[in-house]
């Protein structure tokens, strides 16, 4: 899997490679989005990021939020994530 890759990331909810990472870098934050399950989340970025970290962040936030606080994927579809 090439790091800077834009689209065909795991998504953790449903399992399919249907996640896409958008990098603005003059806003410093990335959209995170699953074509098939619809969690959107935007995710606070810097200078040096790179997909590969930001889906890192992702998967973190995912599992953090969902495991730990047991969230629903509704709660994550609304954009409802603590950072």
């Amino acid at each position: 899997m090439n790091p800077n890759q834009k689209n065909g990331w795991l998504c953790p909810s449903c399992g399919t490679k249907s996640m896409s990472i958008d990098i603005n870098k003059n806003e410093k934050n990335a959209k995170v989005k699953c074509s098939l399950c619809n969690i959107d989340l935007k995710i606070n970025t810097n200078n040096y990021s790179e997909t590969i970290d930001i889906y890192g962040d992702f998967i973190d936030l995912y599992h953090e939020n969902i495991e730990k606080k047991n969230l629903t994927i509704t709660d994550l579809q609304k954009g409802f994530l603590e950072f």
